[in-house]
Formats: structure tokens, C-alpha cells, sequence
């Protein structure tokens, strides 16, 4: 797919097919179009439809029409009978049985909270996969010691290595993942001042019980993290912690969450990005600045949304209910408006088609590119995860009373589960 040109769609609320029928259309409307279709509306209750959408725009405003339906046309391979999203995470070092999408009594892998972060990621899986895609694609296991040195003995560590994406493949990815500290993304104003290049993804659960960022310059990876004790809804709160609106107002008493932490929402993009961007700019404010590989043309045009519409500009007298989800109430940054379509209809594209991780994990000694940090030479939590890239991992735990408390913990932050799972494909 071409990351620059393509459309993905944008209309919320959504109506996204079963991955078992990857050609077919979501469809928009407030009414299912037929069985096994799942509805999905983006943040605020579905008060922002798009409409076609560029990648780069969906990501950054973090859209979840956009890529729950994206991942319905790649989720499933009906010839090779493969599951490529889930082939991907498993690549990119997430432990796939662990975060719950194969194995057990109810597989993630056909369902489209896949795209939204159902399945459970620990924050060091977070941390290697910015890392790697700021890495050119190359994936490096997770290490906090680089060597062992016993008088004149020297014993690297052994590190797993792998190329998952190609160069040019990861550099499409790295664009579509560079505006999330730009005026319109979610974690607007929080890149870097020094010219350094930012790639950034936030991320929240409902009730904002967990809430996350992970992001990279080309030299240094981190994610951040911050989780509730007890995330958990009882059964006579159920409407209220499946409900697409819940991140916009406080949760039922009773309820651990993150929402009010610090006078803030809960969302990634508040205080997770804040504590990235205040950490990399103290320790990394004068590394020199270098910039990712440049995005290319590869791939063909995909259009997901079907025939445009004709473009209808209109005014915005209300610039500020354009806010979307972690922009909302956020002093760290605030992104509003919606983009205009270009062009008239154009031919649609079925998607062809998947990416395959390439290679397979051989152990090596220490792999570092030239002029490169050493990797896992970090401090207190820092996880080596890459060659050219330092990829860190901070936890942040809010208990009961909801303090901050900076611990370093290997924990799993389970995304809440839906009232209504997503039908299997």
C-alpha cells in the first residue's frame, strides 16, 4: 500500500465485515448492514466522522474506523489461511498467546478490537517495536546488559536479531507515525525542540484505566506507561465501561481510572507523552540531530472508503469541537478540523497482497551501527532494542488513592472487554 496517496475510511459510526471477507466495504450508518458485521465509532461518541482519510491524518488523530476497518482487509489471508497482523506482532517481539491474541478459550485474532488494543502489550513490547521501526526494521531482543567482562574475558550478550521490515518498508511506517506531536495529532506539542524528527503513537482504554505512549527519534526508542491496580468494571457498570463515549467523562464511582490524574482526562497523549517529551528533552536535547529515511513510493494507491464525495468546504465557526480525544482538555496540545477530500471519484482498489516478516530470529552477538550509543547501556529500566536505537521502557502504577508512582514494572495492562466481543471471521 502506498502510505502517501492511499485512503483509508474515516466515517464514524462504522460498520467493519467479518476479516473472513476481506473485499468487501465497512459500511457507515447507525443500523448493521447485515450479520457478522461489527460496529465501531471513533472517540467522543462518534461525533467525528471524517470521511476518506490519508494514513498519515488517521494516524495522528488516531481514527478507530480508520484502521479497525484497514485491519479487516489484511487481518485474515484466505489462501494461506495465515493471520498476518498477528504474524507481525509476534515478529516485532509481542508474545501473542501472552497478550491473548491466539490460544485459550477466546483467540483475539479474528476480532476487530485487534486494531484498537484489546490484546495486551507490556510496555518493554511497546518500547522494541518503536525501536525497530526506528531502526530501519531490524528488531533486537530486549537486554539491559551489553557484556560481561571477568578480567580479560569478554562474553557478549546474546541477542536475537531479526530483519522485520525492510528499510523502505519501515520508513512508509515511521511517516505515518511522524504527526502525532504536530499540531494535529494526539500528543500535539510534545515532540522535540531541537529539530529532532519524532515518530509517536498514543493509546488509551475505555475508562482510561491504562494509558500509553511509545515513541522514537532515529537514535533512542521509549514507551511510556501508566496503569490502575485494579482495572475492572463490575458487571452493574457494564453499559457505562463498553460505551465508545467513555473516555468523555468520569467514570462511575468505584471505578479505578486514570481520568483526573493530575487534572487531566487519562488519555496517552497527556500525561505519557508528557513524560516522554520532558525526559528526552533533558538527556537527549543535545544529540545531534539526524533524520529517518525518507518515505517512498512503493506499493499501489489503496482506496478503502469507495466512491469520494464532492469536496464541500465549509466554515468553522467552532474550531474547538473539532477536538479529537486526547487533545480534549489538554494543555500539552489541542488539534482541530477535518480534512478536505481531493480529487473526484477515483477507481477502487481491492487490496493485494500481505506484508511478511522476513527472516527468522538468529542469536548474535553485540550488533551495533557505526557511531551508535551502546545498546542497553541505559540506566535504571533501560532495555536495549536495537542496534542504532535505545529503546526504554517507563511504568507508571496509579492505585487506589491515584498517586504517581514511578515504579518499573513487567505487567501486562488488559484492555477492557467489550460488552459485545467482535464476531470471529
Amino acid at each position: 500500500m502506498t502510505v502517501q496517496t492511499s485512503l483509508l475510511d474515516g466515517d464514524s459510526p462504522l460498520w467493519i465485515p467479518p476479516d473472513s471477507d476481506p473485499s468487501a466495504f465497512s459500511k457507515p450508518g447507525s443500523q448493521s448492514p447485515g450479520p457478522g458485521y461489527y460496529q465501531v465509532v471513533n472517540d467522543e461518541g462518534g461525533k467525528n466522522s471524517f470521511g476518506p482519510v490519508h494514513v498519515q491524518m488517521a494516524t495522528a488523530v488516531s481514527l478507530n474506523t480508520a484502521y479497525t476497518d484497514l485491519w479487516h482487509h489484511v487481518a485474515f489471508d484466505p489462501v494461506t489461511r495465515r493471520h498476518p497482523v498477528t504474524d507481525m506482532a509476534k515478529a516485532f517481539g509481542v508474545d501473542v498467546a501472552a497478550s491473548g491474541m491466539i490460544g485459550g478459550a477466546n483467540p483475539m485474532e479474528d476480532e476487530a478490537g485487534i486494531a484498537l488494543g484489546q490484546a495486551s502489550l507490556t510496555a518493554e513490547e511497546q518500547a522494541t517495536t518503536i525501536a525497530t521501526l526506528a531502526d530501519n526494521g531490524l528488531y533486537h531482543s530486549p537486554h539491559v546488559i551489553k557484556k560481561i567482562i571477568v578480567g580479560n574475558s569478554v562474553t557478549p550478550a546474546k541477542i536475537t536479531t531479526r530483519q522485520v521490515l525492510t528499510a523502505d518498508q519501515a520508513a512508509d511506517v515511521d511517516w505515518a507515525l511522524s504527526a502525532d506531536t504536530t499540531g494535529e495529532g494526539t500528543a500535539a506539542g510534545l515532540g522535540l525542540d531541537n529539530g529532532q524528527p519524532v515518530i509517536a503513537k498514543t493509546g488509551t482504554t475505555n475508562l482510561s484505566q491504562s494509558a500509553y505512549f511509545m515513541a522514537a527519534t532515529p537514535r533512542y526508542a521509549m514507551a511510556d506507561a501508566m496503569f490502575v491496580n485494579k482495572p475492572h468494571c463490575p458487571k452493574r457498570f457494564e453499559a457505562e465501561c463498553s460505551s465508545t463515549s467513555a473516555l468523555a467523562f468520569a467514570p462511575p464511582a468505584g471505578i479505578q481510572t486514570l481520568f483526573g490524574v493530575g487534572g487531566m482526562s487519562g488519555y496517552g497523549g497527556q500525561w505519557p507523552a508528557y513524560m516522554w517529551h520532558e525526559y528526552f528533552t533533558k538527556n537527549f536535547e543535545n544529540v545531534p540531530v539526524e533524520q529517518f529515511l525518507p518515505v517512498n513510493g512503493d506499493g499501489q494507491r489503496w482506496n478503502l472508503y469507495g466512491a469520494l464525495p464532492k469536496p464541500k468546504p465549509k466554515p468553522d465557526n467552532n474550531p474547538g469541537s473539532q477536538c479529537q480525544g486526547q487533545g480534549q482538555g489538554n494543555p500539552f496540545g489541542c488539534h482541530h478540523g477535518q480534512p478536505t477530500p481531493s480529487g473526484g471519484p477515483t477507481p477502487t482498489i481491492t487490496p493485494t497482497g500481505f506484508p511478511t516478516p522476513t527472516g527468522r530470529p538468529t542469536p548474535t552477538g553485540p550488533h551495533f551501527a557505526a557511531g551508535s550509543p551502546a545498546t542497553g547501556s541505559g540506566g535504571s529500566g533501560g532495555a536495549g532494542a536495537g542496534a542504532g536505537v535505545v529503546g526504554l521502557a517507563l511504568v507508571v502504577v496509579a492505585g487506589p488513592s491515584l498517586p504517581l508512582v514511578t515504579r518499573l514494572r513487567n505487567r501486562r495492562s488488559r484492555a477492557r472487554t467489550t460488552a459485545e466481543r467482535p464476531p470471529g471471521g
